[in-house]
């Protein structure tokens, strides 16, 4: 068609540029809420805002609401955006060494909960356990968040014999493994 192929660019080098442009601004949120006063990071209005414009995915259950503020993106947080706030208030203000999440998926939920806990406590060990390695530019986020620590892969089990200040379940969903992951990670 006379179309010079050097102009033209790959749909995946595309969607790896943006998702890089992406990951620049979560780690710009990230080192903002690094920054944050305690009276801020404690306010539900101000950490919904950060979550909100750090990214969030579109589950049906967040959706459904009236949320005009929100960036929705498939490398957000996997979670309800309302219930998610109220955690990450409520997480800001606990003093821990480790912590534990099984089910990491894509890490952006990990990077905001180790964010939030490392404000509290410097010499803070978070592990990111899961049976396979779908996180997204995990070396960035590492570079700001040195306290995370991937055992990837892995499950609860392999982490039984060590006690944790906090253990985020968020692997299997089915009664039997959540409840193992309990029991390992107590």
């Amino acid at each position: 068609m006379g179309i010079d192929e050097g102009k033209v660019e790959s749909l995946t080098h595309y969607l790896e540029k943006e998702y890089s442009l992406i990951t620049d601004g979560q780690v710009g949120g990230i080192k903002e809420i690094l920054r944050a006063s305690d009276d801020e990071v404690k306010n539900y209005e101000w950490m919904y805002q950060k979550i909100a414009e750090y990214g969030v995915f579109p589950f049906e259950q967040n959706v459904g609401c009236n949320h005009n503020d929100i960036f929705w993106f498939a490398l957000g947080v996997c979670q309800t955006i309302e219930e998610f706030t109220q955690f990450c208030n409520y997480i800001s203000g606990l003093t821990i060494e480790t912590a534990i999440e099984t089910g990491v998926f894509r890490g952006r939920s990990s990077y905001l909960m180790c964010t939030l806990l490392v404000r509290k406590n410097p010499d803070l060990q978070y592990i990111l356990v899961d049976i396979k390695d779908n996180l997204k530019e995990y070396d960035r986020f590492k570079e700001i968040l040195p306290w995370l620590d991937k055992r990837i892969p892995s499950t609860s089990e392999n982490h039984r014999e060590h006690k944790f200040g906090l253990a985020f379940i968020d692997a299997n969903h089915s009664y039997t493994a959540s409840y193992r992951d309990c029991l390992y990670c107590g």
